[in-house]
């Protein structure tokens, strides 16, 4: 099994390619192709990225997911709070493969990857609840 790598361990050249395709995934789902960036997050946490340490641990990499996507939607209101419902109801239809579980636990990595699906549902989700309180239900 491969090293997980810390957060700060995440070299910049990294980080930056993360945050770029994940604001390429906001842009798809500001045109309304939830899907095409539904397959492209799940490709990026089954395929995690790699560093000299070792593969990026799966949190790591849905924060740094959400966060890109979050913004991406920056002053763009629904767009992302009508994407990250949406991921919420549909998270659990989809079965991960989470690399960092070994084959005991194949079962576990699905619900963790269920479980990552969701928190980034929920980080992107966030930040309209921070600027617009009163329109979340």
């Amino acid at each position: 099994m491969a090293e997980r790598v810390h957060v700060e361990s995440v070299d910049e050249s990294l980080a930056q390619a993360i945050f770029e395709r994940n604001i390429g995934n906001s842009q798809r789902i500001i045109t309304g192709e939830f899907e095409d960036a539904l397959v492209d997050i799940i490709e990026q946490l089954e395929n995690p990225p790699k560093s000299g340490q070792g593969i990026v641990p799966s949190m790591e990499n849905s924060r740094r997911i959400a966060r890109a996507m979050r913004e991406g939607f920056a002053g763009l209101p629904p767009n992302g709070f009508e994407f990250a419902g949406w991921l919420w109801d549909v998270a659990p239809l989809h079965m991960l493969k989470i690399p960092q579980v070994n084959e005991e636990g194949i079962h576990q990595g699905y619900q963790i990857g269920f479980l990552h699906l969701r928190s980034i549902a929920a980080m992107t989700a966030e930040i309209y609840i921070e600027q617009q309180p009163q329109k979340v239900s």
